[in-house]
């Protein structure tokens, strides 16, 4: 029969004791630290052509944060829509002033358009000629600038010889292609530009209540009121600039608008909405 050892005699197993993971040394550190920022480097050299974008359109949504703010307190809580309704606004008030500028623009293209270069480029040569022979009289400026007007010259002489107005003559459709894509690739690339601005802003603008509960837990407990305090007063001091500015903005807008309208200026509204985006800069 099996011996019946006493309660103190029995074997105990000893406690089972948990194996720590074993302490990266110092050169391992180095070289994860190190691998680390070249992983980190070779992501920004690789996106490097979005950064841009990101940089805007973060821009962009600190820009109109304050309104989301309002518009947010006037929908009782309704972050999304808040969002939504003032990136709405933003695109009509974009729509309309490119719908502003592009009559301007087509004035602008058609004055250019009608420009004599052959004839322009001809009497710019006889202006550079007889400022030449003004120079030949002079030693020192003859040896210092007779040879750049020469060249000047020569230049423009030949520029009014061979060049052909641009408005004019037949124009083949091997010849309209190239010029098409040369207007249109910037005028798509610009597009494509805008909207993926729009829609990262727009991603921040909607993520911006997650990151503010989300980084207040990053700071140590000692810092957390002096750096409350500090964003608050960063906030309000923002909302105050930009407050400021837009007054500016319409003040320096209806200013110009009235004076262009009184004196007879035409594209008085144009002209009007250009002073006021150009008080921002």
């Amino acid at each position: 029969t099996a011996q019946i050892l006493p309660v103190n005699q029995r074997a105990i197993s000893p406690p089972i004791t948990q194996t720590s993971a074993p302490r990266w040394t110092t050169p391992t550190k180095y070289i994860v630290s190190v691998a680390l920022f070249l992983a980190a480097a070779g992501v920004i050299y690789i996106g490097r052509g979005a950064i841009p974008l990101v940089i805007t359109g973060a821009l962009l949504a600190l820009f109109i944060h304050p309104f989301i703010r309002l518009l947010d307190r006037l929908l009782r809580g309704r972050w999304a829509l808040a969002v939504v309704l003032t990136y709405v606004g933003v695109i009509l008030i974009a729509a309309a002033v490119v719908l502003l500028v592009i009559p301007n623009l087509l004035e602008a293209v058609n004055f250019i358009l009608a420009i004599d270069f052959q004839q322009l480029a001809a009497d710019l040569a006889a202006e550079v000629a007889q400022a030449r022979q003004t120079v030949l009289d002079s030693p020192l400026l003859e040896t210092t600038l007779g040879a750049l007007l020469e060249a000047l010259q020569n230049n423009l002489e030949e520029f009014a010889e061979t060049a052909q107005i641009p408005g004019g003559g037949a124009i083949s459709l091997g010849q309209i292609i190239p010029r098409l894509a040369g207007i249109l690739n910037p005028i798509i690339s610009l597009l494509v530009g805008v909207l993926f601005t729009l829609l990262i802003a727009l991603q921040m603008s909607l993520a911006a209540p997650k990151i503010a509960g989300w980084y207040p837990d990053l700071i140590p407990e000692s810092y957390k009121p002096e750096l409350s305090a500090l964003g608050k007063t960063i906030s309000q001091t923002w909302v105050s600039f930009l407050r400021g500015q837009l007054t500016l903005m319409f003040i320096m807008g209806l200013a110009t608008w009235l004076v262009c309208v009184i004196l007879g200026v035409r594209q008085a509204l144009f002209l009007g909405v250009l002073a006021g985006v150009l008080e921002l800069i």
